[in-house]
């Protein structure tokens, strides 16, 4: 479905442990076309910069002191959000439709059968087996699902469901939109 319109232009973005990635893909008559990626890594490599030049031992040390309280009080998502810029400024990307991916650790994806019933009864079924696979409750996440048609005849239908706390997708729209997102 993110393919769906003709000549536009899709950023898929995931935001991993250690670096962030990013592709441009265009929707075309053959299907998607990779425009461009790149990858860029979460936390700035320490390289050798140029100190400016400082007149006495205590000062270098007072210098150097306040320049680490300076990164210490840098947030992780501060880091992503610099990332988030650098690379989207680096492949000269202006983002207008963007996909992102939820990070492993903070959703959960659960597999399983259930027996075939009418389409109007999927969302309540659906939802009262899920409970049973999902560690939180149910009202403190955001929920989806699609049956899966399944190869054999049995009289079962195969359900993949998805789901992720609700205040983990909220700061993580929040940190999209400090990156202008």
């Amino acid at each position: 479905q993110i393919f769906n319109l003709r000549n536009k232009k899709v950023l898929g973005l995931h935001i991993g442990m250690s670096t962030i990635d990013m592709v441009v893909l265009k929707s075309t008559l053959k299907g998607p076309k990779l425009v461009t990626f790149g990858q860029t890594p979460i936390y700035p490599k320490e390289e050798g910069s140029i100190q400016p030049k400082v007149e006495s031992r205590a000062d270098a040390l007072m210098s150097e002191n306040l320049r680490q309280k300076k990164e210490s009080r840098k947030t992780k998502d501060h880091y992503i959000v610099e990332a988030i810029e650098r690379l989207l400024k680096e492949q000269r990307v202006k983002p207008s439709r963007v996909v992102c991916s939820i990070a492993n650790e903070e959703s959960m994806v659960r597999y399983f059968q259930m027996p075939r019933m009418p389409k109007h009864e999927w969302a309540s079924a659906i939802h009262f087996e899920a409970k049973r696979y999902i560690p939180f409750r149910m009202e403190d996440v955001s929920s989806d699902y699609q049956v899966i048609s399944p190869k054999t005849a049995s009289g079962n239908m195969d359900v993949l469901f998805v789901a992720a706390k609700e205040v983990y997708i909220s700061n993580f729209i929040s940190l999209l939109g400090r990156a202008r997102i």
